[in-house]
């Protein structure tokens, strides 16, 4: 990890690499389909800091290993973190999202196998989506007896109409690479995402930095609503978390 001394301890469940102006975090639990524990929300929230400071640092693209993009969260790590000390908008994993939310500059995916959960949500704040035919998402939020999280209630509806939406966050279905496109999370369906995106990348970082930081900003207007409805998802979660749905939800998760 040759990113700069300011990084320590990162979480070995991260691949992090400078190639040039371009940041990549490839996410690496292959065996556990790059699911995400709160150690790496911390080690990730650190990247994005320190990729934000950087004057070098002017794309960052995200990827996962072993076939997947990532399952969402650790059930078992969930579990553990909710029963010591529960979850509040200032968490882990709400503070990445933030840090990710507040980022200025553009935030490349490149998304094969399972993106599922947080795996999903994180694509919301992403510039550019490249997807392979296979990539399959997944919102199950209802199905843990939870509602969903970084403001993806507000965004998703927004960005493909109430019904569409439905279909992700109600029901929590599989959704393929397809539909994702014509839903509006995903920019492009490719045989080679990864290699689209260092591409893109590399485009990106020829032109201003202050153009595309301007452009981004006035992209994504409505910060405020999408911050209010950030918090009021924390609530509720925090409130389904101690649901007795939830905890049968999880239980019968862990015993699959």
């Amino acid at each position: 990890n040759n990113i700069g001394m300011d990084i320590n301890d990162i979480s070995p469940q991260l691949a992090v690499e400078i190639e040039g102006s371009v940041l990549t975090v490839k996410f690496n639990r292959p065996d556990k389909m790059n699911s995400v524990t709160f150690e790496r929300y911390r080690s990730l929230t650190q990247v994005f800091n320190h990729a934000e400071n950087s004057n070098e640092i002017r794309v960052i693209i995200f990827s996962g290993s072993g076939g997947n993009f990532s399952a969402g969260n650790d059930i078992n790590d969930f579990v553990t973190v909710v029963e010591q000390q529960g979850i509040n908008r200032n968490h882990d994993a709400p503070a990445f999202i933030d840090a990710v939310r507040e980022f200025t500059k553009p935030i490349i995916a490149a998304v094969d196998g399972f993106a599922v959960g947080i795996g999903v949500t994180l694509l919301l704040y992403c510039d550019l989506v490249y997807v392979t035919k296979e990539a399959k998402f997944r919102t199950p939020f209802t199905q843990l007896g939870l509602c969903p999280e970084a403001a993806a209630s507000y965004i998703l509806p927004k960005m493909m109409d109430h019904a569409r939406a439905a279909e992700w966050l109600l029901l929590g279905e599989i959704i393929t690479a397809e539909q994702a496109q014509s839903d509006g999370v995903v920019t492009r369906v490719t045989d080679a995402p990864l290699m689209l995106a260092f591409e893109k990348a590399k485009v990106l970082s020829t032109m201003s930095p202050t153009a595309l930081k301007e452009t981004k900003r006035l992209m994504t207007f409505d910060n405020e609503t999408l911050c209010k409805t950030f918090d009021e998802e924390m609530k509720v979660f925090s409130t389904c978390l101690e649901s007795e749905e939830a905890r049968e939800a999880f239980k019968k998760f862990l015993e699959k």
